[in-house]
């Protein structure tokens, strides 16, 4: 667990609930999930926290796709499913 301490609150909650590859989120779903919203700087404040997960951990999974709010072709931001079992085995100590 202390791997996960190296991550602000905000960092965290985002890496737990990012799912494993090919699926994703839309950073405006995400922004909207975690910060109430999604304008400009709710979206830099999420987009620092997709960053600082892959600082720690490696790159982000990146898929094209549509996101649940309705908006086409966006970037949806998932685990690589390595690094999706690693936290799996991290949570169950």
């Amino acid at each position: 667990m202390k791997l996960l301490e190296q991550l602000d609150d905000l960092a965290r909650e985002v890496l737990l609930h990012l799912p494993c590859e090919p699926n994703g989120h839309s950073l405006h779903e995400l922004a909207v999930d975690f910060l109430g919203g999604r304008d400009p700087a709710r979206l830099g404040r999420m987009r620092e926290a997709l960053e600082r997960i892959a600082a720690l951990l490696g790159p982000l999974a990146e898929n094209q796709g549509v996101d649940d709010l309705g908006r086409a072709d966006v970037v949806l931001y998932g685990l690589p499913r390595e690094t999706y079992h690693f936290i799996r085995r991290l949570l169950r100590g």
